[in-house]
């Protein structure tokens, strides 16, 4: 629940115990949010002098705890640096790894001192991980047991005509094309390899001490930002191809089909973030408010809303598509988005520190370890569904949704307001004339009626 610093030095190297697989994950990916790279390494040689207690047998403690603790020390080093090094914030750290290396750790062991001076030369020059990482057990916990796609798994044959292909290859005609011409189940494969090209990118440190927050100068996600502007990019396009203002009601209806057809395609492939993008956009007010055109859709592909309308519901914090995510197993690709929220929460809702309980008057508050475990188990869960999709590229297909998101991004798309004004001039409000009798007349009735009654 909570440390100091060299408590959790000191349970990453007992000398009777392995450490413990939740807290050596935790550990490497959350350290920097509450220390320097530069203090672990000395409390890491620390850890590595530690001197024996008072009327030990010398020989006997040298063997059975110095010798396993010293050990221990070097394969945290060796850890950090193979599989969880950060040149760009961990280097001031090879002021006290490189000498530890060529003197204390020589000493004692001749092979590992040499192992870790060559790994801190090579961490010096290399620009990711020397050792790629194993995907965390920590959120696995929980569902079936993931399910890998085989190498030799056949591939779908992509669905589109050569015609068709022709068109995409050609400047003139693509531009002429529209999301009806495509097959639904294939935009969603396209926006599936798409998107989860970026999803599978994403490390784990772009999701510590909210790194992805938007007003963030700097940031090291440069994967998840480049997730969440093409979330928000493709829900525009969405919203702006049901929108053309050259399109008749009957031509709006058949478009919002289509892409109520991709999201459901999206859903089959467990591509939640596309499902997502394009619902979003089916839900937004400038869409729901055509009042003309969605009573054109036949009543399946209502009821296909409804469904993923189930799926998606924030009510008791997303528990229905929390619970059907719990039952994927990869290939999938999750909301990032929920992932964000629930690591802001974390990062927010908890203090970085513990307080002591009768501790000294001055004692140093704890490390409130816990929130890391918590913030750790997020990101392992986001790691688990980090597996790519067998499916095949259209290189001209992918270069025409790109196109297409570029002109959304070009033509001012993204702005709510300027879709909510395109949805009013191809829909206008509807002019509610009141019925209701004015105040004169209803007076004037009232006189009549009682000059008739009493005439009766």
């Amino acid at each position: 629940m909570g440390a100091t610093l060299e408590g959790l030095v000191e349970r990453m190297t007992l000398h009777d115990a392995p450490p413990d697989a939740v807290l050596s994950t935790t550990f490497y990916l959350t350290f920097r949010l509450f220390t320097t790279p530069k203090q672990l390494a000395k409390t890491l040689v620390k850890r590595f002098n530690v001197e024996p207690a008072d009327g030990v047998n010398i020989t006997q403690w040298q063997k059975d705890v110095s010798t396993p603790i010293k050990l221990r020390v070097f394969n945290v080093f060796k850890g950090w640096m193979e599989s969880h090094w950060r040149q760009e914030t961990d280097s001031e750290a090879l002021d006290v790894i490189i000498p530890f290396a060529q003197g204390a750790l020589m000493k004692a062991f001749a092979q590992s001192g040499k192992r870790l001076e060559e790994l801190a030369k090579k961490v010096s020059k290399a620009t990711g991980p020397l050792v790629p990482r194993q995907v965390s057990s920590m959120g696995k916990t929980a569902g079936p047991t993931p399910s890998f796609v085989m190498s030799d798994t056949p591939v779908p044959p992509i669905i589109i005509s050569k015609s068709l292909l022709t068109s995409l290859k050609s400047p003139t005609l693509s531009i002429s094309l529209s999301i009806m011409d495509f097959d639904p189940l294939e935009l969603a494969r396209q926006f599936t390899i798409k998107e989860s090209k970026i999803f599978c990118a994403v490390l784990p440190e772009e999701l510590v001490g909210q790194e992805f927050r938007s007003d963030k100068r700097k940031s090291s996600a440069v994967n998840v930002k480049a997730l969440s502007t093409l979330s928000s990019v493709m829900t525009a396009w969405v919203a702006d191809s049901i929108m053309d203002e050259q399109a008749d009601v009957k031509r709006r209806a058949a478009t919002i089909k289509h892409w109520i057809k991709v999201c459901a395609k999206c859903l089959a492939l467990n591509n939640y973030s596309s499902m997502y993008n394009i619902f979003c956009a089916l839900e937004s007010t400038s869409v729901q408010r055509l009042n003309k055109t969605w009573p054109l859709l036949p009543q399946k592909h209502k009821e296909t809303m409804d469904q993923i309308r189930h799926l998606t519901d924030t009510t008791k914090n997303h528990a229905v598509y929390r619970n059907e995510l719990r039952q994927r197993v990869p290939p999938c690709l999750p909301f990032m988005g929920l992932y964000l929220t629930d690591l802001t929460f974390v990062d927010e809702g908890n203090p970085n520190t513990r307080p002591v309980s009768d501790a000294p008057e001055g004692s140093p508050p704890l490390i409130n370890f816990d929130k890391h475990i918590k913030t750790a188990r997020i990101i392992s869960d986001v790691q688990r569904f980090q597996i790519p999709y067998r499916l095949q590229e259209v290189p001209e297909l992918q270069s025409w949704i790109e196109a297409q998101l570029s002109r959304v991004k070009r033509t001012g798309s993204l702005d709510s307001m300027k879709l909510y004004r395109r949805s009013l001039a191809i829909e206008p409000r509807e002019i509610q004339v009141d019925r209701r009798p004015s105040a004169d007349i209803l007076s004037k009735l009232a006189t009549v009626q009682e000059d008739y009654s009493g005439k009766i």
